[in-house]
């Protein structure tokens, strides 16, 4: 579940080469980008009726809600790798939008790849990058960031193997998920 940019570039030249080689499905929760229209890749996309971020009475609401959507996530994490237990040999699971490294890889019963593109660095480099400047809000959320982190944690160390793309993550994983990993370094187009 990525969002429109970088990541999802990368995602669709990874499947599109991949495709020319294996048999592949991609599964995404609703809310995440998709595959371009006319791919001949295989895609299903499940309900996620809380990927949405807060608007209105819910921002006031804020912390209570994205738990409940981190949550949410989780559920639909556990369907997806049911479907894909049953469907495939292998799965290679990229970075998610509402917990980096999504809980599908809790689920897995096969073996996986988790190709790590960045830890989330709200939660681990906390005193460089926060998510608000208000001392009260960041006390609000505190309970977010715990769930967050240990959804985070347990889903890299539940992954048979990680991968990243430099160095620089690859000391990073070491560091906050205590899993080594090897490097693939991106291609050039």
């Amino acid at each position: 579940m990525l969002p429109s940019g970088g990541g999802i570039r990368v995602l669709r030249e990874f499947t599109g080469h991949l495709a020319k080689e294996f048999d592949l499905s991609v599964h995404v929760p609703r809310g995440g980008s998709l595959q371009p229209a006319g791919s001949s890749i295989n895609e299903t996309v499940y309900p996620y009726p809380m990927w949405k971020r807060p608007s209105g009475f819910l921002r006031l609401t804020a912390p209570l809600f994205l738990i409940a959507r981190l949550i949410s996530f989780r559920k639909v994490c556990r369907g997806i790798a049911d479907r894909i237990n049953n469907s495939a040999d292998v799965a290679l699971v990229h970075n998610s939008m509402p917990v980096a490294a999504p809980p599908v890889l809790q689920y897995l019963s096969i073996p996986s790849v988790y190709f790590c593109f960045e830890h989330p660095r709200h939660i681990y480099e906390n005193t460089i990058i926060r998510r608000t400047n208000s001392t009260l809000a960041e006390c609000a959320l505190r309970p977010l960031s715990a769930l967050e982190k240990r959804m985070d944690r347990l889903s890299a160390e539940s992954a048979t193997q990680i991968v990243t793309f430099s160095t620089y993550m690859q000391n990073n994983i070491e560091r906050f998920y205590r899993r080594k990993a090897e490097i693939v370094r991106p291609g050039v187009n």
